[in-house]
């Protein structure tokens, strides 16, 4: 529901003056103060490259849980 209405819920938090940290950076583009998360475009991005690599025949070694190679 918050991030359906993710443009309201970042314009009543700035007109009411209340700081406002999301979980994902897609609200801090729709207004909002800031995210500590996510991009949900990266998680889908990474999502379909492990995708492609178990459907190439990759090794079951392969975490999902490598390093982060970009901060946002």
């Amino acid at each position: 529901m918050i991030y359906v209405n993710r443009v309201r819920v970042a314009e009543l938090a700035a007109k009411h003056r209340l700081p406002a940290m999301y979980f994902f950076r897609e609200n801090v583009e729709a207004g909002g103060l800031m995210a500590y998360g996510t991009s949900l475009y990266d998680l889908g991005r990474r999502g379909a490259t492990y995708v492609d690599k178990i459907l190439k025949g990759a090794p079951r070694l392969i975490s999902p849980w490598n390093s982060r190679s970009s901060l946002n």
